[in-house]
């Protein structure tokens, strides 16, 4: 039984901002009751609340199980996934969460603002759309800052935590844990970070030079942790169900791989295309592309040019998958252990839209599903060179029943990687 409520179901920009021919999505004001979870006696929780670790601190209640306010109101899209790890009556990617007194207050032109932010993302908000003189139309964002970290931001008498946003010669661009602030990073072995990390920084002194805020010290470790970076995870978009009946197999009569037999047996699932996020592409122009930009680079021999224009695209967001993808393969051939962190970064991220219970499918033929795919095709593979084999299977496995059609090639390595065989040459040829 759902501990929800509906209260309404309103049409909003799909990505926070109404333009010219935007796609709307719908927004559900799902309320949480003021008896669930209380702690008055009476109303079946003298156990403690299970609910205490997603939603806001419970309410007392009447006799009747009655409160002046509802317990909270958790504002969900249509396309939310509901149940994780945690628990199967968490939202995995609430678009906000409000106390029942917060909501009763709040005016809806203020609720209608929070919504479209969360909606909007890390996106700049549209300043005007425009018709051009060969009739086509296009959108103009404004120019997004980052606020910048003062001095009473830092205590440099205590380890610092940062969050990495891209690395630059002797430099890194980063921004405080839990807050927006930016601040750029002067360490030795700033190489030893990646986009995505966190950094625990000994912080030895603060400057400001042209109106940009630094900060020198000693980089004393790095973990990946993706949950706290505090991002709004990549959108999912149900495109109906997947059928195995109608997907090919292969020939008639050719029997059936044992890879496949599990999928078919599992029958139909949703079938989901995930958001992608490329900071700097303009859709009026198809040459634009900053990713097919940085392959150029890396294929003319300047793969130190293709490596700045990835990490300026996880500097504008972290969540562009295809940037952390492109970042492993400039590092794959030569230094595994150090593709393997980027890679990682994109799966984990993605990893946020989709839950610990996810069991859709993610086609390779939907363009904006294969960065997700190719950071996991990369880090499977990493794991494999490192001789991390079971890892290395559970992430090919989950590759297969993602996407079927296995256009990445993962059914020719998997049994190879069962078996334990270590990584060669040949296999590299095998998986490009």
């Amino acid at each position: 039984m759902s501990i929800y409520a509906t209260l309404w179901m309103l049409k909003f920009p799909r990505e926070g901002d109404a333009t010219l021919d935007c796609e709307w999505i719908t927004v559900h004001a799902q309320a949480v009751p003021a008896h669930v979870g209380t702690p008055t006696p009476g109303h079946g929780y003298e156990g403690g609340d299970p609910y205490a670790e997603f939603l806001p601190p419970p309410v007392g209640v009447s006799a009747q199980g009655e409160a002046p306010y509802d317990r909270a109101v958790v504002f969900v899209t249509e396309h939310s996934l509901k149940g994780t790890e945690r628990h199967p009556q968490e939202y995995a990617a609430p678009l906000l969460v409000l106390t029942g007194e917060e909501y009763a207050r709040i005016t809806f032109g203020e609720l209608h603002r929070r919504l479209c932010d969360a909606l909007r993302g890390n996106r700049a908000p549209v300043f005007a759309g425009l018709f051009l003189p060969d009739g086509s139309r296009k959108i103009v964002r404004h120019r997004r800052t980052q606020p910048k970290a003062l001095e009473e931001d830092l205590d440099l008498s205590q380890p610092v935590e940062l969050v990495v946003l891209a690395v630059k010669d002797k430099s890194a661009r980063c921004r405080l844990l839990g807050k927006e602030q930016s601040i750029t990073l002067r360490a030795g072995r700033i190489w030893a970070v990646v986009p995505g990390e966190i950094a625990v920084v000994k912080p030895r002194k603060q400057w400001s030079y042209a109106g940009h805020p630094y900060l020198s010290g000693e980089i004393e470790s790095a973990r990946l942790d993706v949950p706290a970076l505090g991002l709004v995870p990549l959108r999912l978009e149900n495109r109906g169900m997947w059928n195995p009946d109608e997907h090919y197999w292969g020939e008639e009569g050719e029997p059936i791989e044992d890879w496949a037999k599990p999928i078919i047996a599992r029958g139909p699932r949703p079938e989901f295309v995930m958001e992608q996020i490329l900071p700097g592409e303009d859709p009026e122009d198809f040459d634009s592309d900053p990713i097919i930009e940085s392959n150029d680079l890396k294929d003319a021999g300047d793969p130190d040019g293709a490596r700045q224009i990835l990490m300026g695209l996880c500097q504008a967001d972290l969540r562009c998958l295809d940037a952390h993808a492109h970042l492993g393969n400039l590092d794959f051939d030569h230094g595994p252990k150090d593709a393997i962190r980027h890679y990682e970064v994109g799966v984990r991220i993605g990893e946020l839209s989709l839950g610990p219970d996810f069991h859709g499918v993610l086609p390779w033929g939907c363009i904006n599903n294969r960065p997700f795919l190719r950071c996991m095709s990369g880090f499977g593979l990493c794991l494999w060179r490192l001789n991390r084999f079971a890892e290395a299977e559970r992430v090919f496995d989950r590759m297969l029943w993602l996407s079927p059609s296995d256009n990445q090639g993962v059914r020719f390595l998997i049994d190879d990687v069962r078996a334990q065989k270590p990584w060669t040459d040949d296999q590299e040829k095998e998986s490009q």
